[in-house]
């Protein structure tokens, strides 16, 4: 990821090591996700209306009282910085699964280092999706990228337990290319060049969900490890 530094990227970093800039300007309609640790600008900070906060969101956010529908407001499409992401779960030919109507939610995790310790992190789980999966196929999961995601954490419930769950850990998938705020009016994108935020995608089948698979309630999203969190971020010139 780059970072604030010029003002294009989308992580932000602390000044820890190196001198702090006379003057850090955010630009308007962008967005910046801060990792962990103590900022300092000698000269002064001017945001020009561009989202700044280093909240860990899934991508498409669920309802409160509900897993089975979309947020109306998505944190990061705050500001109409348009930077939420999201993620589609479709079947897809391959080493073929159990058939039936599989549910699909996934988690944002990143790894904060902060005076030599390292904070694991992950955010709550997205709205769940559900994916019919006949004979022959597989589950493909794409994910339009959020900001501050370093990779995702993939939960899935096999047929007969729908959104309801229980839902068990089958993977990770990691954050393979650069994630910038330069262009995000084509957000959120699962191919191509329209959203600087960039897109992931894997496949799950039968060498991950055996026939004999079946969730792990200690492996559920939010319990799958113990989560850690930094020191809370000071901002200060």
């Amino acid at each position: 990821m780059t970072t604030v530094f010029p003002p294009e990227g989308t992580l932000s970093a602390p000044d820890e090591s190196r001198a702090a800039p006379p003057l850090l300007e955010l630009r308007g309609l962008r967005k910046y996700f801060l990792a962990g640790g103590v900022y300092r600008w000698n000269a002064g900070y001017t945001n020009n209306n561009a989202f700044v906060s280093n909240e860990l969101r899934p991508p498409d956010e669920p309802r409160y009282d509900t897993n089975t529908l979309l947020a109306p407001h998505q944190f990061w499409n705050g500001n109409g910085v348009n930077c939420a992401g999201a993620f589609q779960a479709s079947a897809v030919g391959g080493s073929a699964i159990q058939r039936g109507t599989w549910a699909v939610e996934v988690t944002s995790t990143r790894t904060d280092v902060y005076a030599g310790i390292s904070y694991k992190r992950e955010s709550a789980p997205s709205y769940c999706q559900s994916v019919r999966v006949n004979n022959g196929q597989v589950i493909q999961v794409q994910i339009s990228n959020v900001p501050g995601g370093q990779s995702y954490n993939v939960y899935m419930a096999p047929p007969s337990n729908g959104c309801a769950g229980p839902f068990g850990y089958v993977g990770r998938i990691a954050v393979s290319g650069p994630v910038t705020n330069d262009t995000t009016s084509g957000c959120p994108s699962y191919g191509g060049g329209g959203c600087s935020l960039g897109h992931e995608s894997a496949i799950f089948d039968a060498t991950v969900l055996t026939v004999a698979w079946a969730p792990n309630p200690l492996a559920a999203p939010g319990v799958r490890a113990v989560i850690e969190r930094p020191p809370a971020i000071r901002v200060g010139a």
